[in-house]
């Protein structure tokens, strides 16, 4: 048979026995080994380990089957792994033994081992066994991620419902990226990253049993990212001290006033004046959203009333966004319709809040979600923002019960619903959503977390369309799914995500995409007139094949989440030309020396 016809054989099935005597034989004698369940794995992806096999050792003979061992031979056998046994072992007639086999290839192509069983076989002491194991190791789809949890160390729990909140920052300034993660009745955990690929729980204690959203910012300017934790009643704003997140929330003027059932939040500078400002979203039955205003000396004032007509908590995804372009950030809210479709009151639709800067009477907004396109009748929960047709504008993702949703900005301040024409639909509840360029071919890709079939995954093919690409991802996981937050957490260049299972825990997916130096990375580090997390500024990376790439820089979104705010660039094919930011205060800065498969620093110039 040709080798490539591997990966259809049948599962081997062989019974190899040994027995006294001729075809007058009343019964065996001796012990007599038996092996069943050994066979093909079929096709796994070069890197992926296959569900293990259980495959059984039995004794059919009349006395006792001393095993003395049971190992993998071969050339091969590396591809294979097999539990850890203790030998040897002794097999009563009768009984049997079940051992674990599964299957790592390491390259492509057909593959195949043996397991080796050392026994008394026959009542001949060292009798050696050979049973074969076959596979066939496939390459990886262009988007294809492996569960890294259990190697990660990320053994967080998590009671249920959708109440989730996971985020990601350097909490204690060493490089890598930590994890904060919440739980609907329980502590939360801050996971520190010890930069080789796993965490461990930090020392400090959480004593938060009904938190949800959790989003990274810098709001006090000090060079540190400070933690805003959402709750049911009081709200918690961690104040970074090197490195320990001590709750400030009373003293900043925050906790007695949003008391209601917090689900998502985002920061940024609204008013241009350098310091980080606040919404948090409720899902609480129709108890408001809250605005705050950062004063600049560490505490908040409620500005709420900026905001006409009042948002009545129906929310679970929130994002300051500049949609139009005009240098200063927009907020755009999403609300859950509650399941009702007759009719359409401002307080059951999507919210877009226009910046309209300093009046007379104090800063404006004007809502303006009905005539741009924006004000969505779903029961919208996550939310994605990103330029995903590479035309120049900001586009928005919204996921749903029924029908997902994806807003195309036309360039003149409004947008049109292109899901279906995109590629972008399928059934199913979906909530938290995030876009990023998971293949590094430049083009930003979709993930949605669903708690019905299977969490969704869109590959962007440029053009205006996307391909469901789900299953072959390996991050369709099929529990009930809720949060989810991306970053480049073992710093490889590619883009990796956690999600939030109800009731299960947190599932790490790492990124295969093996990025060599097809990515650039930018981290931008605000001063002065700039927020020290730099949010709201644009970055646009222009290639060698005439594409250019926008990032904004924006906390929150998803759904109760807290992305990484370091950008990553893919560039397939291209080569980077150049780097263009522009900051909150309008600044312009470019460079056309732009090293690829490493992050930059760049920094708000200082006088």
């Amino acid at each position: 048979m040709h080798p490539a016809g591997l990966a259809r054989w049948l599962p081997l099935l062989l019974f190899l026995t040994t027995c006294g005597g001729g075809g007058g034989s009343v019964g065996p004698e001796g012990p007599l080994l038996a092996v069943t369940g050994v066979g093909s794995f079929g096709d796994v992806v070069v890197g992926d380990l296959s569900p293990t096999t259980t495959w059984t050792i039995a004794n059919e003979g009349d006395q006792d089957l001393i095993v003395d061992d049971v190992r993998l031979a071969g050339s091969e056998a590396p591809s294979f792994t097999m539990a850890a046994g203790t030998w040897p072992q002794v097999l009563g007639p009768g009984s049997m033994l079940q051992c674990e086999l599964g299957f790592a290839p390491m390259t492509e192509g057909p593959v195949a081992a043996d397991v080796e069983v050392i026994s008394n076989d026959g009542g001949v002491a060292g009798t050696s066994r050979r049973i074969l194991v076959q596979g066939v190791g496939v390459p990886p789809p262009p988007i294809h991620f492996v569960d890294a949890t259990l190697e990660a160390g990320l053994m967080a729990a998590h009671a249920g419902g959708a109440r989730s909140g996971q985020a990601f920052a350097d909490v204690n300034g060493d490089g890598w990226l930590d994890l904060y993660v919440t739980d609907s009745d329980g502590p939360d955990t801050l996971y520190i990253n010890q930069g080789d690929g796993t965490f461990l729980p930090g020392p400090q204690v959480f004593d938060t049993p009904n938190t949800s959203a959790a989003v990274f910012a810098d709001y006090d300017n000090d060079g540190d990212p400070d933690l805003y934790v959402a709750d049911v009643g009081q709200d918690h704003l961690y104040r970074n001290d090197g490195g320990v997140l001590v709750d400030v929330a009373l003293q900043a003027g925050l906790g007695e006033v949003n008391v209601a059932d917090g689900r998502a939040a985002a920061f940024g500078d609204y008013d241009g004046d350098g310091d980080l400002d606040l919404y948090v979203a409720n899902h609480s039955g129709f108890w408001p959203d809250v605005f705050y205003r950062n004063e600049g000396d560490g505490t908040f004032a409620d500005v709420t009333t900026l905001l006409t007509p009042t948002p009545l908590g129906l929310c679970f995804a929130v994002s300051f966004v500049d949609y139009d372009d005009d240098g200063d950030l927009d907020i755009y809210v999403t609300n859950d319709r509650l399941g009702i479709g007759d009719a359409r009151p401002w307080f059951r639709r999507n919210l877009l809040y226009r910046n309209d800067g300093s009046g007379p009477g104090g800063w404006v907004f004007t809502e303006v979600a009905e005539s741009v396109g924006a004000d969505l009748w779903i029961d919208a929960m996550g939310l994605a923002i990103a330029d995903y047709d590479l035309d120049g504008d900001l586009d928005m993702a919204l996921s749903d019960t029924e029908d997902q949703a994806l807003l195309r900005n036309e360039g003149d301040g409004t947008f049109v619903e292109v899901a279906d024409a995109s590629g972008v639909q399928r059934p199913g509840i979906f909530w938290g959503t995030v876009f990023a360029d998971f293949d590094l071919d430049g083009w930003p890709d979709l993930y949605m977390a669903t708690n019905t079939e299977g969490n969704g995954c869109w590959r962007n093919l440029g053009a205006g369309m996307f391909e469901d690409v789900s299953e072959a991802s390996g991050a369709a996981d099929s529990r009930a799914s809720y949060g989810v937050a991306y970053a480049d957490y073992d710093r490889d260049g590619d883009v990796d995500l956690v999600v939030c299972n109800g009731g299960t825990g947190y599932r790490l997916y790492r990124n295969t995409a093996n990025p060599d130096t097809r990515w650039v990375g930018v981290r931008l580090v605000g001063s002065g007139p700039v927020n020290a997390s730099a949010i709201g500024a644009r970055v646009t990376l222009e290639l060698s094949d005439g594409r250019s790439i926008l990032h904004e820089i924006k906390s929150g979104s998803s759904m109760g989440s807290g992305n990484d705010l370091g950008l990553r660039f893919g560039l397939g094919d291209a080569e980077p030309v150049r780097l263009r930011v522009r900051w909150p205060d309008g600044l312009l800065e470019e460079t056309t020396t732009v090293p690829k498969g490493t992050e930059i620093v760049w920094a708000y110039p200082t006088p």
